[in-house]
């Protein structure tokens, strides 16, 4: 709670979301791998100044608390107004902390460790916003920082790069086969 602001997003119901709205929701479903999919969001038609402590800023990161698998990302501004769902928890750091670098905390074994031990229930596994607010976080100066966001973000390129090639690979080896 020193380094960020911490909330949860908005519940919209099924029978909120309207294609046509002006307003786009980012839901656990529009996360995958660590990256948002941004052409797949809900919208909803609503009036901007009811939804503005609910709209996501650039850096914001963007964390499941709802289910068992923990999903995480950063989210990047887009053209329109987006909102977080209320199955999301917002981190909004406060400039000692990148939201790259929370991230990369949050999807490593600690950061994991650490959510999982604050999720709660039996059927449907929760993690409650005040709970993040209490979780310790190494904090490095902002230039150390920097460092392991690109550092992480090259490798994490190599890595999708040499993914996307096997499976190029192996399709067109089932496809000759």
């Amino acid at each position: 709670k020193e380094i960020a602001e911490v909330f949860r997003g908005k519940s919209v119901l099924k029978k909120d979301i309207n294609p046509g709205g002006n307003i786009s929701v980012l839901n656990i479903s529009n996360i995958e791998d660590g990256d948002i999919n941004y052409n797949e969001l809900d919208t909803i038609a609503e009036e901007e100044r009811n939804i503005k402590r609910y709209e996501l800023a650039d850096g914001d990161v963007v964390l499941s608390c709802r289910g068992t698998a923990i999903k995480s990302a950063v989210f990047h501004a887009q053209n329109k107004p987006v909102i977080a769902s209320a199955n999301l928890i917002v981190v909004r750091p406060k400039g000692e902390i990148l939201g790259d670098y929370l991230n990369i905390f949050f999807e490593s074994p600690i950061g994991r460790t650490l959510i999982k031990s604050f999720q709660r229930g039996t059927t449907v596994m929760n993690i409650n916003y005040l709970d993040i607010m209490e979780m310790e976080i190494p904090l490095l100066p902002l230039d150390e920082q920097t460092v392991i966001v690109s550092k992480y973000h090259q490798e994490r390129l190599i890595y999708k790069k040499a993914i996307e090639e096997a499976e190029t690979r192996w399709n067109s080896t089932k496809n000759a086969l």
